[in-house]
């Protein structure tokens, strides 16, 4: 059950008066559905001008509930939209990177380590892609070795039949 559907069932259990219990009730809907800056600056600043009103403890209780179940979810809205900003920039530029190896220029985009083929292709080893190229069904000239970079061997990224 969501913090919003809690709050309303303890809401409703209250035994504040009836026009009381809707202006509540607004206040916390109004900043559950906000969705901009300004919508939930607005509903925050309705709710705790209410606060100071309010001598009723279950009704102070219920709003800072409200505020906090609703803060908590824009922090953790935030934080899974910036992951996945900084992974669109990360694969943004990664595909402009090139790496030239013997005055032959590869596109990063199309080649990756050992441990990267085995994240993106979804292999349980390393041993696998090794084995692999050990039996040549990685063809030679899809793997790089980088000497400048302690002898990294780079692979292009497509599917192999092993």
């Amino acid at each position: 059950m969501k913090n919003y559907e809690k709050l309303s069932k303890n809401f409703n259990n209250s035994n504040i008066f009836a026009h009381q219990k809707h202006t509540i009730m607004e206040l916390i809907e109004n900043l559950m559905k906000a969705n901009s800056p300004s919508e939930l600056e607005t509903a925050i600043k309705a709710c705790t001008d209410y606060l100071e009103k309010t001598t009723f403890a279950k009704e102070k209780a219920q709003i800072k509930a409200a505020i906090v179940a609703k803060t908590e979810a824009i922090i953790k809205e935030s934080v899974e939209t910036r992951q996945k900003a900084e992974q669109f920039l990360s694969d943004f530029q990664q595909k402009e990177v090139v790496i030239e190896v013997n005055g032959k220029k590869y596109p990063l985009e199309e080649w990756v380590t050992i441990k990267g083929y085995c994240n993106r292709f979804n292999l349980a080893s390393t041993s696998i892609v090794t084995n692999w190229m050990k039996r040549g069904i990685i063809p030679q000239e899809n793997i790089l070795n980088i000497k400048q970079l302690n002898n990294i061997k780079l692979i292009k990224a497509v599917p192999y039949m092993g």
